[in-house]
């Protein structure tokens, strides 16, 4: 097997993969909605994490954006309930493929009338 090969194997989703749902947990309906900017430190390029994050938040009802940056970390913000937000971020950190490091966040102003959640480029 060529090194291409190998290190394709190891970076790619099989062909035959579904992407998990996890269990989702009973979240507070009285929980407060706010914004989130997060940085995310560790394996998270070239391992489906902008892909995830959008399928997972989604799933959630969370709004935002989530893009790579020039510096090996990813980006992502997200608006909605608070307890939703402390899930996605722990949840990422138990996908395949994906090992974070480091979550850096801060908290801003929410936005109206946003309403999807997508990657962006």
């Amino acid at each position: 097997m060529s090194l291409w090969d190998k290190l394709r194997a190891k970076f790619t989703l099989p062909a035959d993969y579904e992407l998990q749902t996890p269990d989702l947990p009973h979240f507070d309906p009285n929980a407060p909605i706010i914004r989130q900017k997060c940085f995310f430190s560790g394996r998270v390029q070239g391992v489906g994490f902008r892909f995830q994050t959008a399928e997972l938040a989604q799933q959630l009802g969370l709004t935002g954006w989530v893009k790579n940056l020039d510096d090996g970390r990813v980006q992502a913000v997200f608006q909605g309930p608070s307890d939703k937000i402390s899930f996605i971020k722990k949840a990422l950190a138990h996908r395949p493929y994906i090992k974070i490091t480091h979550i850096t966040s801060c908290e801003l102003a929410v936005v109206p009338n946003e309403h999807t959640f997508g990657p962006r480029y």
